[in-house]
């Protein structure tokens, strides 16, 4: 079972920040569950995802972990390693200039 410390969550909301991008720029197969592709390729990385549904998910690194893992790094390359990340793990090609600043919340009530 995978635990999620970057997600502020109780019964009726939920909320996501991260330096990252919108699901929809990734290549994901059509025949894949977005949740579990997303799930399966994240685990064991520094990359988090969360959204509403398979719509609006967000993928990236989270800013806590970010300044947990990475102390010593200035704000401004956070981008940048999380454009690494998303690269190494999806073989994917973005820059740090593609990467955005994302903060989601979302009420289930």
């Amino acid at each position: 079972m995978k635990i999620r410390t970057d997600f502020v969550t109780n019964s009726s909301s939920s909320s996501f920040v991260c330096f990252g991008i919108s699901v929809k720029k990734l290549s994901i197969p059509k025949t894949e569950n977005v949740y579990e592709y997303l799930e399966r390729k994240t685990d064991d990385t520094i990359l988090t995802f969360g959204g509403q549904d398979d719509e609006y998910f967000s993928l990236g690194l989270d800013i806590n972990r970010a300044i947990r893992e990475f102390p010593c790094t200035p704000l401004g390359h956070i981008k940048k390693l999380a454009a690494e990340e998303i690269n190494r793990v999806f073989g994917t090609d973005f820059t740090e200039k593609e990467i955005d600043y994302i903060e989601e919340g979302w009420y289930n009530g």
